[in-house]
């Protein structure tokens, strides 16, 4: 009934104050039938979630001796607060999001050990954003309410920047990985050809100190930096600083004087997710250029020459014909 009068509701007219509304209403109706009945309860305990960008993830939420009547209320929202976002009642969507649906096995009777009907109503969320990431509720109106918390952790892809598109040879080179909000329990990693750059020395200095032996600092705002150092066994030169900010960790990856065993896959690494970048380092054929500009310009110098000596013998045949 609850469901029906919320389905009569013109879309426009279904703000956060209707909501409520009707929730309160359809807890005062049925609080008279669900005394006689057995007391619907939440099954599944609070959970934490973590997935990735762009996947799908589902929210679940089982519910023991549902009446038909009484609707599941899904909200995202902090932990606690009143000023939750009211994403489905029953199964009406309120949100204006495709990416969200709501899963439900009634056509799939379950039942528990007590033999009492289980009512599966699953949150699905696709297509993933960093945005989602928090807390959500599945509701039960009952008196007094029923909440299971969930929290989902959305886990975002790391992105590799490069200094400069054409790497050659004798020249500097910087990559840098950025993640944003990237979890504290996380650290970012660099492999090369499929191996860890090892850490050999791991300090902090303050902001007046610019340069400490082969160190380098960045600055940031009233606080220390974090800065780490990594080499390869084979002595390649390799150094990695570290920047976290308040949304976004940064790791540069600087190689000071490129060689030919620079050359390889690059990736950037936390957890299960990567991004990869291949340097491909081309001769640096400045001396040959400029040798070929010359060639080129002392061939027009000579094509010149030709082209006046060529003139002059022309009058000079022309003269003696006179």
């Amino acid at each position: 009934m609850t469901i029906l009068i919320f389905n009569m509701i013109p879309k426009w007219k279904k703000t956060r104050l209707n909501v409520l509304i009707l929730i309160t209403i359809a807890t005062v109706l049925l609080n008279k039938k669900v005394s006689s009945q057995e007391t619907p309860r939440i099954l599944t305990k609070e959970v934490f979630i973590t997935s990735y960008e762009h996947h799908t993830v589902i929210l679940p939420c089982e519910i023991e001796s549902l009446p038909s009547e009484l609707p599941v209320i899904w909200q995202y929202g902090r932990r606690g607060e009143r000023n939750q976002t009211v994403l489905t009642v029953g199964g009406t969507q309120l949100e204006n999001n495709y990416r969200i649906r709501v899963l439900t096995n009634s056509s799939d009777q379950q039942f528990s050990e007590n033999s009492k009907k289980i009512t599966i109503h699953n949150l699905e969320i696709r297509k993933l954003h960093n945005s989602d990431s928090g807390w959500y509720e599945c509701q039960l109106p009952t008196k007094p309410t029923q909440i299971n918390y969930i929290k989902l952790e959305v886990l975002t892809l790391p992105r590799i920047e490069v200094s400069s598109k054409n790497a050659r040879l004798g020249e500097k080179f910087e990559l840098v990985c950025q993640v944003k909000n990237l979890p504290k329990r996380f650290e970012l990693n660099w492999f090369f050809n499929d191996k860890k750059l090892t850490v050999y020395q791991d300090r902090k200095y303050p902001l007046d100190k610019k340069r400490h032996a082969s160190f380098e600092s960045i600055f940031e705002n009233d606080s220390f930096i974090h800065i780490k150092k990594k080499s390869t066994e084979n002595s390649e030169f390799f150094s990695i600083v570290n920047e976290k900010f308040q949304n976004l960790t940064l790791s540069r990856l600087k190689i000071r004087d490129l060689t030919e065993r620079h050359k390889g896959v690059y990736k950037c690494k936390y957890d299960r997710i990567e991004s990869k970048y291949y340097l491909d380092i081309k001769n640096n054929n400045k001396k040959e250029r400029i040798l070929s500009y010359d060639q080129l310009t002392s061939s027009k110098q000579a094509l010149k020459l030709n082209s006046v000596l060529f003139l002059f013998s022309s009058l000079f045949f022309k003269f003696l014909q006179i």
